[in-house]
């Protein structure tokens, strides 16, 4: 039986949304429902800010500016990173982006070239009085810089010790200057050093030094990344060469000549990806990465790589090496001058203590979603506990200043919770066509008062104060409307998860 829809005219699906006109007799009705929980509107966690490490609240960020509230919008970004410009901005790779809805649409919110527009002109703002208790952090690299941010502006003293000549870690030292000038990082670092910390260069901490930190500071906070190559013993394998010492050598102006070679890469992570552009800088005839998975290695490093020629080919398992040749357990070979590892680095936790635990594998232990060791004074945050991207080390720097400052004011550490909203639950239809970055992004899971839901409901049984939305449950019928025609998911029927 075939239907005429011609017969059918919009104004009769508006009456469906109207108490009392159902002309489809029981094609509307709320008895249905399973569900049993009124409505609630509750802001749930956007996936850009899900997705990244820092947990920047990015349409908090940017609907501030579109109310121009720039300095209001500048100083919540201080909150979660002082690396806005070197990192946030430049060689972040972006998950934020990633996970952004408008990829279901039009392409993601530039949210780096926000970051890099917005970046403030103004000194970072204190946040307490200026305290007695002192904060010993050991390492200068995106953890410690970013925790001394934290808790300098929060009153309390202050001082990095770092074995190198020159703040930034591994930001500064195995970074490609092709892809994060001096000039950016120096611009972080300077804001960061405009607060009243001391810095102690040229340090190598051991287990007595610690001892003596250990007693004349309040918290011991030990961020001194991974640096040790992890390395395969493969038969001659004695060759192999440490990537991050290849990178690092560059930086410091002490660069390989590769010129003519045939470079191999074992390891097709990001940091593959970073030592491949380089060996082809440095005059490389050929450049082949191998892995035995599918690679790790996405966005612009992988890009980059690709574009100058790099072959990455997987899986492939190294079986042995001699002086040219690279031998795979597949029976083929291939021809190398010079191999380098690129699988990882490990800590070195030497100069620790025995009150402080290892993992087997190394790694410091800390308790769950917590950044104190079993040494109550010593805390941890970066590659010490645990490998991750910069923008990771960044965010555990800041939420171990967190636990540092709630335990020496007698105070619980509340471990940020992430409540992700559904991409399913975000309404793409009500978008498009918007100008500037500024105002495309959809701030999913954030209500920005729309009143979708009020003019929509059947009932009128939703009311709003201000912020504040009052359900009427007399009229309510559990129809979920509201649920449905809310542009950003912000407006909860399953909550028994949420916060309360």
């Amino acid at each position: 039986m075939e239907i005429d829809l011609t017969r059918i005219s919009p104004g009769d699906f508006t009456k469906i949304t109207k108490k009392g006109a159902r002309p489809f007799g029981k094609l509307y009705t709320p008895g249905m429902n399973i569900k049993t929980s009124k409505p609630l509107h509750v802001d749930l966690t956007p996936p850009c800010a899900y997705n990244c490490p820092t947990g920047i609240p990015t349409p908090i960020f940017l609907n501030l500016i579109k109310d121009e509230k720039i300095i209001e919008a500048q100083t919540l970004m201080d909150e979660y990173t002082p690396f806005r410009m070197s990192v946030c901005g430049t060689v972040c790779p972006a998950p934020c982006m990633d996970g952004c809805s408008r990829n279901m649409l039009d392409g993601p919110v530039e949210i780096q070239r926000v970051a890099r527009e917005y970046y403030p002109d103004f000194a970072p703002k204190m946040l307490g009085k200026k305290r007695e208790e002192l904060i010993s952090i050991i390492g200068a690299g995106p953890a410690g810089l970013s925790a001394a941010w934290q808790l300098s502006r929060r009153g309390y003293r202050v001082r990095i010790y770092d074995s190198g000549n020159n703040p930034g870690g591994k930001v500064r030292r195995a970074i490609p200057r092709d892809r994060l000038s001096d000039e950016a990082l120096d611009r972080d670092i300077a804001r960061i050093f405009s607060l009243p910390i001391e810095l102690q260069k040229n340090q190598t901490i051991d287990r007595d030094t610690l001892q003596k930190l250990h007693d004349e500071s309040d918290a011991v906070l030990v961020t001194t990344g991974a640096q040790l190559t992890k390395r395969i013993p493969y038969p001659g394998g004695e060759r192999i060469l440490s990537g991050l010492q290849f990178l690092m050598d560059i930086n410091d102006g002490k660069p390989m000549d590769l010129s003519g070679r045939e470079v191999v890469i074992i390891g097709a992570g990001n940091v593959g990806m970073d030592m491949a552009c380089e060996s082809w800088r440095m005059g490389a005839k050929k450049v082949t990465a191998l892995d035995i998975q599918k690679p790790l290695a996405f966005g612009k490093e992988l890009e980059m790589a690709t574009s100058l020629g790099t072959q990455i080919l997987w899986p492939k398992k190294v079986e042995k090496v001699t002086a040219k040749t690279i031998y795979l357990t597949d029976k083929t070979t291939i021809k190398a001058d010079v191999i380098f590892f690129s699988i990882g680095e490990a800590p070195d936790t030497s100069f620790l203590p025995e009150s402080v635990f290892l993992d087997e594998r190394g790694y410091m232990v800390t308790g769950e979603k917590s950044f104190r060791s079993s040494d109550p004074k010593v805390y941890g945050a970066g590659d010490i506990i645990a490998p991750g991207l910069i923008s990771d080390a960044i965010g555990m720097g800041r939420l171990a200043a967190m636990q540092i400052h709630a335990s020496l004011n007698n105070e619980e550490f509340l471990y940020p919770k992430k409540n992700p909203v559904s991409k399913n639950r975000i309404r793409t239809v009500y978008f498009g066509g918007e100008a500037g970055d500024i105002e495309r992004c959809i701030s999913c899971g954030t209500c920005i008062l729309c009143d979708k839901c009020i003019e929509n409901c059947p009932q009128e049984a939703i009311t709003r104060n201000g912020e504040v939305f009052t359900i009427d449950e007399s009229k309510c019928l559990l129809c979920y409307t509201c649920t449905a025609v809310c542009p950003r998911g912000a407006i909860q029927t399953d909550y028994a998860d949420l916060p309360a």
